[in-house]
């Protein structure tokens, strides 16, 4: 006998919010902004001729060229690649004591794993 899931029961409570802190009436997208981490140990398919660091590099040049903000500076304790919001420098929330400080990354509710 194998273990099934039982997807309606796990599934039926909405999951909570996964958003960081917001000054009152401050637009997310004013204090923060949405980056992709990828882990630098990911393992994709090389290209011909070029290390794996190349191929990384060259992975987030593209993702980039989409508009998308990636940092693959890190390592992931789990997942490949997971969301962040990080606070904008001078933003809506800069001089607001601790909050938006430059090193804060706020993950939210989204892991990737291949």
């Amino acid at each position: 006998t194998g273990y099934q899931w039982d997807m309606p029961r796990l599934c039926s409570e909405p999951l909570p919010d996964a958003l960081p802190p917001l000054p009152a009436g401050v637009p997310f997208e004013e204090v923060y902004e949405v980056a992709l981490m990828l882990d630098a140990r990911e393992q994709i398919r090389r290209e011909a001729g070029k290390s794996r660091t190349e191929s990384l590099l060259k992975l987030v040049d593209r993702i980039r060229a989409r508009g998308v903000a990636v940092d693959a500076e890190h390592h992931l304790p789990v997942g490949d690649a997971l969301w962040v919001a990080r606070p904008r420098l001078g933003g809506a929330a800069a001089g607001a004591g601790s909050f938006g400080a430059a090193r804060e990354l706020h993950v939210l509710g989204f892991l990737l794993e291949r």
